[in-house]
């Protein structure tokens, strides 16, 4: 599998907030004023993307290895496979860094959204 460079996956993880944006404007855009209605929708998609980093970062660093290994290990009791024990299973499993690029643009959208918000306060 062939890895993407920094801007394409940045450029797709913009792409994926601009829609999760759109529809949080959507959502609350009948409630408010149109630069905090479209502030909303930044907003939303920022933490919603910086949430899924936070995530990953976790289970990167181990955080969710005793449900994964709690989940295997029920399987292999009830298929009669031998079950390791969870030391050699956390060993052997490989870790990867959660990637930039959602923090990035993450960070872009929760900037947008307090500029339009500060906009929108000056705007009154």
């Amino acid at each position: 599998m062939k890895m993407h460079s920094f801007g394409v996956r940045l450029s797709l993880f913009m792409l994926l907030g601009a829609v999760l944006s759109f529809m949080g404007t959507a959502l609350s855009a009948g409630r408010s004023a149109a630069l905090v209605a479209i502030s909303d929708g930044l907003l939303l998609s920022g933490v919603a993307i910086i949430s899924v980093y936070l995530l990953s970062f976790v289970s990167s660093r181990g955080g969710f290895d005793i449900f994964s290994y709690s989940f295997r290990a029920m399987g292999s009791a009830l298929t009669g496979a031998p079950v390791s024990d969870y030391h050699s299973y956390k060993a052997k499993k490989s870790r990867r860094s959660p990637s930039r690029e959602l923090l990035f643009s993450g960070l872009i959208y929760l900037l947008l959204a307090l500029a339009l918000a500060l906009a929108s306060m000056l705007a009154l």
